[in-house]
């Protein structure tokens, strides 16, 4: 029911190659640092998401944490990240109010700092929907 009909987005090597050759020129110097947990699941996603990055030009540095409560803090909390792999935990019986509080660019809740008008506007038309079709 949640995922619709909506295609995921692709991995496009040569426009992400452009974007960043785009950026670089106006002074980006190309590093980003990939936070994540030291477990082995997320050490072979860490270095998966290296490789891609890698692979259209960008320099990764990998910072594990010790724990998942350790990449909280420092991306919940400190906001001190450039790339991490997090999640947002929706209930089925009322998936609107984690949406609201996670998503909304207002909300104190917004631990992530996302911000984006067309979103917010979604979210307005979900809180007054009146049945799931809608």
């Amino acid at each position: 029911m949640w995922h619709g009909d909506v295609e995921p987005l692709g991995y496009d090597a040569a426009k992400a190659t452009a974007l960043l050759a785009e950026a670089k020129a106006d002074g980006y110097d190309g590093r980003i640092t990939y936070t994540t947990t030291s477990s082995p699941v997320a050490r072979s996603q860490a270095l998966a998401i290296q490789s891609m990055l890698q692979a259209v030009g960008f320099t990764v540095d990998i910072d594990y944490q010790t724990s998942s409560g350790d990449v909280s803090k420092k991306v919940r909390v400190q906001q001190d990240y450039d790339l991490a792999f997090s999640g947002l935990s929706l209930a089925e019986v009322s998936p609107f109010i984690r949406l609201y509080s996670g998503l909304q660019s207002e909300s104190t809740n917004n631990v992530f700092g996302y911000q984006n008008p067309a979103m917010d506007a979604a979210l307005i038309k979900v809180q007054a929907a009146t049945d799931e079709a809608e």
